[in-house]
Parts: structure tokens; C-alpha cells; sequence
């Protein structure tokens, strides 16, 4: 990549992701980047998502619901990138992946702060928490 297509690359990405471009210098070390990035977030959801159900299994009717909430979540998840990129991915260029590594990551961010709601057993006051509001289901 040319040096101002990858300097216009990297500040189109950095309203997103500031610290991404920082160390990146080709196309392939920014895919790789922001691909470890959304691994990183899978692993740290999984493990958000399992905790709240481990702190939760006396409570069936929840766990079949927020097990539910994640399938849907993920099938969302999916649907989107697709609508992002409904062509086959080679006709996307050599950013693509990188791409799609981005945006799965921003969706997944989002999602973990859903899901930690549940492990803060959101705000004091709000008579909308629902499940979240922790020892009142």
C-alpha cells in the first residue's frame, strides 16, 4: 500500500480504534493487528458470558433466556457483516479482512458491555434492570 493510502487507512481507522495504527506498517500487520484484537474480545465476552451463567444457574428460566439472548446476538452479529459485505470477500480488496476484524470487534465490545450489566447488577434506582438487577429475579 502506497504511504498515503495507508496513512488515510490508518486515520479512517483510528476514529474507531486510536491506538491501532500506531505500530502498524503494511496491510498484512494491520489485518493481523485487528484480528488478534477481535480474538481478544471474543475470549474476554466468553468469559463474561460464562460467569454470568455460573452465577446464575440456580435461576433456569434466565439461563435458558440469556442463553437464548446470545445465539440471537450472535445470529445478528453475522447477518450484519454480511450486509456490510454481501459480495464475495476477494471483490472487497486487500483491506477486507482487516475490515471485518474491525467491525466484529466494535460488535463484540458493545456486547460485553450489555453483558457486564449483569455482573454490575446495573444502577441504583433504575426500576427498568430487570434481570440485571442482581438477588431480584
Amino acid at each position: 500500500m502506497h504511504g498515503f493510502s495507508q496513512l488515510f487507512l490508518c486515520l479512517v481507522i483510528s476514529i474507531t480504534t486510536p491506538v491501532f495504527c500506531a505500530s502498524a506498517e503494511t496491510q498484512a500487520k494491520m489485518t493481523v493487528d485487528a484480528c488478534h484484537e477481535l480474538d481478544k474480545s471474543n475470549s474476554e465476552m466468553k468469559e463474561i458470558y460464562r460467569r454470568i451463567l455460573k452465577d446464575n444457574m440456580d435461576e433456569k428460566r434466565f439461563t435458558v433466556a440469556f442463553e437464548r439472548a446470545q445465539r440471537a446476538w450472535s445470529v445478528f452479529r453475522d447477518a450484519h457483516l454480511h450486509a456490510l459485505y454481501p459480495k464475495a470477500p476477494d471483490s472487497y480488496g486487500t483491506t477486507h479482512e482487516m475490515c471485518r476484524c474491525l467491525v466484529l470487534n466494535q460488535m463484540t465490545r458493545e456486547r460485553i458491555e450489555t453483558l457486564k450489566k449483569w455482573l454490575s447488577g446495573g444502577m441504583e434506582g433504575d426500576v427498568c434492570q430487570g434481570s440485571t438487577m442482581r438477588g431480584k429475579r
